[in-house]
Formats: structure tokens, C-alpha cells, sequence
């Protein structure tokens, strides 16, 4: 039995990836509230950036095996080594094409991280105690 390989020579040239100024905001914020988690953070922000290195390339960028979401405005929704990502191909002022991503669930928590430095609370509220608070938010809005 003969065993045959094919490589490519050439492959095209990565896509430039950016990111919103939100998203870039939230990583920030996510680093310095768990400084103290050098490790997880180290490993998270690996995860994120081989996650951005995978839609550089331009045959997953275009989606040319028809796996993701597509919608008529142009907007690709993924899911990427367990992270939803949305993003568009859009062309810079030189005529290049780039990658716009604009949606980027981070899963900070996966990775033993956390979002906030407050923890959640459940909060419980009474039938009547909810409809005393519409009442009283209905009279402020008819009567203010």
C-alpha cells in the first residue's frame, strides 16, 4: 500500500484580527482583578490568542467549509475551541481585507477567573413584594 502526502507550498497570508475597544477592556479588566492567578491568566490569554491566530487564517475567516453561522449583513457567528466569537471581514483604507471581530465570549471562569471582584447574590423576592415595587415604580412614572 502506497501512502501519498500532500503539502502546500505556499499558504496565503494571514488576516489582520482586531478586536473592539470592549473586548479589549473587558480582557484588561479580567487581568488585573485575578493578578494574584499568573497561571490561569497565562493560560487563558494563550487560549484567546491561538483562538484569534485560527481566524487569521483566511480559508476559516470566509468560513469556506460552510460550518458557521452566516447572516445577510455580512456577521459570522462561531464557535472556536468552546468560545463564541462574531466577527466580519472588512477591508482597511489600503484595499486589504481584515477580521473585525466584535463579539468575543471570554469564559473567564473556565480558566478559574473571575469577572468581577463581587461575588453574585441570589436574591429572593415575595409574590407581594414584587407587585408593591410595579405598583409603586407605575405610580412614580404616572405621577412624577
Amino acid at each position: 500500500m502506497k501512502l501519498w502526502n500532500l503539502t502546500e507550498d505556499k499558504l496565503p497570508p494571514k488576516l489582520f484580527v482586531a478586536i473592539s475597544h470592549e473586548i479589549d477592556n473587558k480582557i484588561s479588566s479580567i487581568e488585573s482583578k485575578n493578578i494574584d492567578k499568573e497561571d490561569s491568566i497565562k493560560q487563558w490569554k494563550g487560549n484567546l490568542l491561538s483562538i484569534m491566530n485560527h481566524i487569521s487564517n483566511p480559508s476559516i475567516a470566509w468560513d469556506n467549509i460552510g460550518i458557521y453561522t452566516h447572516k445577510a449583513n455580512g456577521e459570522t457567528y462561531a464557535n472556536i475551541f468552546g468560545h463564541d466569537i462574531a466577527y466580519t471581514i472588512e477591508i482597511d483604507r489600503i484595499g486589504r481585507n481584515y477580521v473585525n471581530v466584535f463579539y468575543f465570549d471570554l469564559n473567564p471562569e473556565e480558566y478559574g477567573l473571575r469577572e468581577s471582584r463581587h461575588k453574585k447574590r441570589l436574591l429572593h423576592i415575595s409574590e407581594t413584594k414584587l407587585q408593591r415595587i410595579i405598583a409603586e415604580t407605575i405610580r412614580n412614572v404616572l405621577y412624577d
